[in-house]
């Protein structure tokens, strides 16, 4: 609800001047279409502890408690589409890996010995388990933005040869994991044996929606060359995810919120009047907290309990395609 009250506020003057524009019938429209292959690089990661709650109470425990790395290490594929007319723009983007092979997730717990007995001489800080599982991903993303030129007199002249967009827009993310033959060890007692599991130990779904504004800079270079700089702030992330602990029999839910600061460049080179060839270069940085709840039958009984949760997502995104334009 506050994602489509705070995108009703921002983008109300864009409908309103957009919905005029569009029933003048000597304005020009202009169509675009691109097909890009890269490559996406990254990770997203969640984080729990701190104070954990359960039908007994309330406990404040230190954080990070446990963490858990997800890589985005795969090779993509995206469509897009833009509407130009007019100096109004209108702008689509479908994403999807072509390959399911994005790494090793890493999963850390710290201080775990010094809750086990307070009196062992253990450190809260020290990093008593660690694993690594082989990472299998599916990944959606999807985008919808609306922008305009800016338009001002008094700086005409610059603005002729750095045009500004103005825009607002919709991004949407789900990632979805499976991981396999874990290998875990225990830096704090390197001579423990380390253990290895085969076959599925976890399933991970996430779903990331950020609405955002954004800016793009489009410099007049050379008749044949499109360079676009653009940026984009996320002040209302919201994120929500699903993990299955399936060797432990737990589940768990969380739901967090927070900002998100998104970075894109593009160049591009005519090599007709409708046809380019370009590349493109995204970056993104989430970082969002909330509460996690978790329900677990490792004890024998189901053990159900609250426990604050951090997103961080950093990626980075390389494509080469081309476009059509008429």
């Amino acid at each position: 609800m506050r994602i489509i009250l705070l995108l009703a506020f921002i983008s109300s003057p864009f409908i309103y001047s957009s919905s005029n524009l569009l029933a003048d019938d000597n304005a020009t429209i202009k169509n675009t279409f691109s097909l890009e292959k890269g490559r996406k690089q990254g990770f997203f990661t969640y984080q729990i502890g701190g104070l954990v709650t359960d039908s007994a109470g309330a406990t404040r425990l230190h954080f990070p408690l446990s963490e858990l790395r997800f890589p985005l290490n795969v090779d993509t594929v995206q469509v897009s589409y833009l509407l130009q007319k007019s100096d109004w723009r209108l702008s689509m983007t479908y994403q999807e890996n072509i390959d399911s092979d994005a790494g090793h997730m890493e999963d850390r717990d710290w201080g775990v010995n010094y809750l086990d007995d307070p009196n062992s001489g253990a450190s809260l800080d020290s990093l008593d388990i660690y694993s690594e599982s082989r990472s299998r991903l599916s990944s959606q993303e999807w985008s919808i933005e609306v922008d305009t030129k800016l338009q001002m007199k008094s700086v005409d002249a610059f603005l002729r040869l750095f045009p500004i967009h103005l825009g607002v827009g919709l991004l949407g993310q789900e990632y979805r994991y499976n991981t396999f033959d874990l290998v875990q060890s225990y830096p704090s007692a390197p001579l423990q044996q380390i253990d290895k599991v085969d076959g599925k130990v976890l399933s991970y779904r996430t779903k990331l929606l950020l609405p955002y504004i954004s800016i793009e800079i489009e410099p007049q270079i050379h008749r044949s060359l499109n360079f676009n700089l653009k940026f984009m702030f996320s002040p209302l992330v919201q994120i929500s995810d699903y993990d299955n602990h399936i060797l432990r029999d737990k589940q768990s839910w969380g739901e967090t919120d927070g900002l998100g600061f998104l970075m894109q460049m593009d160049l591009g080179w005519k090599m007709t009047s409708y046809f380019e060839l370009f590349v493109l270069f995204n970056y993104e940085h989430v970082q969002s907290s909330g509460q996690q709840i978790q329900e677990s039958l490792e004890s024998g009984s189901l053990e159900r309990f609250k426990v604050h949760l951090e997103h961080i997502s950093e990626q980075y995104n390389a494509f080469a395609g081309a476009r059509i334009s008429f």
